[in-house]
């Protein structure tokens, strides 16, 4: 759908100052989902929607909003190598260096529908095999977008998001429903937590994690904001806990909490 100057910047400027993410070269995308979004909504024009959204009384509308504008792509063990050092370096050290009741804590910050969460869960279950009954562990997956979380939390996902699932991983943490697709069964559920949040507005959690996966989600952002979210987000990273970004994304991340470790990988000083 095309817009106006004033339509476009009076859509940007509202993701932008609620959200923190900057939309400003994306006219044809934002234009092209718009669509969608007045069709979700019932509304005959964009400013009928902006109107109605601006009042802040409907948080049904913002998620339409910001479920369609955001690229919500994501899948089952996507960035392998994070996962690798996961699973070889990370765990291994947690193992001898923390207790079995003060457990492993993970964040999955842009979580999506939730495959990434599940991914690092797997993960967990895999490498502690028999002794994972005996840790405490917890993953928390939280996103921006209900509609994102809503798909997380119920765990259905069709064969084709499966794709990339080891078939070991198929049999042991899914269930196969009878027209091929799959559900993720309850005991990977039960350590995960998913919740709703703004990266820009305060976060609260009770600890701090030893592992928090930040990924394909400060491209969003101008690198103002990146900043402020990097320093944020390492508040709650235990001291010599790790902080992965996207594979893709080149950022001068200039925080005095972090120590770089490779492309795409940090740690908490």
């Amino acid at each position: 759908m095309k817009t106006t100057d004033k339509e476009f910047f009076r859509i940007i400027n509202y993701i932008n100052k609620k959200y923190g993410i900057s939309l400003i070269g994306k006219r044809a995308l934002v234009e092209k989902r718009l669509d969608n979004v007045l069709t979700k909504t019932q509304c005959s024009s964009t400013d009928e929607f902006m109107d109605l959204i601006e009042k802040e009384e409907y948080e049904l509308l913002d998620n339409i909003l910001i479920s369609e504008m955001l690229t919500n792509h994501t899948f089952f063990m996507r960035e392998s190598s994070h996962f690798d050092i996961l699973n070889q370096i990370i765990l291994p050290k947690l193992k001898k260096c923390i207790n079995q009741q003060e457990g492993i804590r993970i964040w999955s910050a842009a979580t999506s529908s939730g495959q990434e969460a599940y991914t690092i869960n797997m993960i967990l279950q895999d490498y502690f095999g028999e002794e994972a009954k005996a840790w405490t562990m917890k993953v928390v997956g939280t996103d921006i977008s209900q509609t994102m979380l809503d798909k997380a939390i119920a765990g259905d996902y069709t064969k084709e998001e499966m794709e990339t699932v080891p078939d070991k991983w198929k049999s042991k943490y899914f269930i196969r429903k009878i027209n091929g697709d799959y559900k993720i069964n309850d005991y990977v559920k039960a350590n995960i937590v998913f919740k709703k949040q703004n990266l820009i507005e305060p976060i609260f959690f009770d600890k701090n994690f030893h592992v928090i996966f930040l990924r394909n989600v400060l491209i969003y952002f101008d690198i103002g904001i990146v900043n402020k979210i990097v320093d944020k987000v390492a508040d709650f990273l235990e001291e010599g806990g790790y902080l992965f970004i996207g594979l893709t994304e080149i950022l001068d991340i200039n925080s005095t909490k972090l120590k770089y470790i490779q492309p795409s990988v940090y740690r908490k000083l």
